[in-house]
């Protein structure tokens, strides 16, 4: 099943592999008892395990992936917010700092919206 780790990597592709034929399986409308049958479980147990070790799977992936995405639409507004505050360090006292303030305070909106704090 995937995540233990008592085994080789060729015994958890194996399990992986096999886990997720049955959540495929599944998700074609088979009963776990099909399953079983199919895939040459001793009882409808099996499939359902497999099964649950896939979606457990799948959701984990998928928040990585979800934790990406996220990364990547922030960057761009992290990386401005950094150069205006970088440009403030350099401009203290003249008249462009009024702006770059502005700059760097939109450029926080716009990362926490990427975050979904806004």
């Amino acid at each position: 099943m995937p995540g233990h780790n008592r085994h080789g990597p060729r015994v958890q592709a194996r399990d992986l592999t096999r886990s997720y034929t049955a959540l495929r399986l599944y998700l074609d409308g088979h009963t776990y008892q099909q399953i079983a049958d199919r895939m040459g479980y001793k009882s409808r147990n099996g499939p359902y395990a497999a099964v649950q070790a896939a979606l457990r799977d799948v959701r984990a992936h998928r928040l990585h992936l979800a934790g990406q995405l996220v990364d990547e639409q922030a960057e761009p507004a992290a990386a401005k917010y950094r150069r205006h505050l970088k440009a403030l360090d350099y401009e203290l006292g003249t008249t462009a700092i009024a702006y770059r303030i502005t700059e760097a305070r939109k450029a926080l909106d716009d990362l926490a919206a990427a975050y979904g704090l806004d």
